[in-house]
């Protein structure tokens, strides 16, 4: 059962974007979450048991921040079906499969980040189309943005 102190159900009426981070949110993640949002961002809380197994075929998500919970398991199938997901962070979770090399199958993924987990080996193939994109400020200027808020980088720019 999710833990919080706003009454009600927190993860409705958030619109196409969601940023929940560092909030101090526990328990499982709700399954429906994820059906209609661009963004989510969870990352920083205390949620427990498995990423949700189940994402639509006509998935919206491009980009999905669960690290630093505590989730462990495998990385869903179905996120397949997100062929607009351009960033996953799923780092500093307890998670452990064998690499999950179906995400080289996700045509828009840009940033995977899955580090400080238990993930072993390649499975039945290599990753095979997941090359790390041209994610410059010219071609993704809000992806850019977004990289650089949330990990409190700075942006270099040229003295002309």
């Amino acid at each position: 059962m999710i833990e919080s102190s706003r009454p009600g159900s927190w993860y409705q009426d958030q619109g196409p974007d969601s940023d929940l981070s560092d909030n101090n949110l526990g328990g499982p993640i709700p399954h429906c979450l994820a059906d209609s949002l661009e963004t989510l961002f969870l990352q920083k809380n205390n949620f427990s048991g498995t990423i949700p197994q189940t994402y639509p075929k006509e998935c919206d998500l491009r980009m999905m921040d669960m690290s630093q919970n505590q989730l462990t398991g495998k990385v869903p199938k179905s996120l397949s079906n997100c062929k607009m997901l351009q960033v996953l962070d799923l780092s500093n979770n307890q998670m452990k499969q064998t690499f999950p090399t179906w995400l080289g199958t996700l045509p828009r993924l840009q940033v995977l980040l899955l580090h400080f987990n238990m993930f072993h080996g390649l499975g039945s193939g290599l990753v095979v189309g997941f090359v790390m994109g041209d994610i410059s400020m010219d071609r993704h200027p809000w992806l850019i943005r977004g990289i650089v808020q949330k990990f409190g980088l700075t942006e270099e720019t040229e003295n002309a």
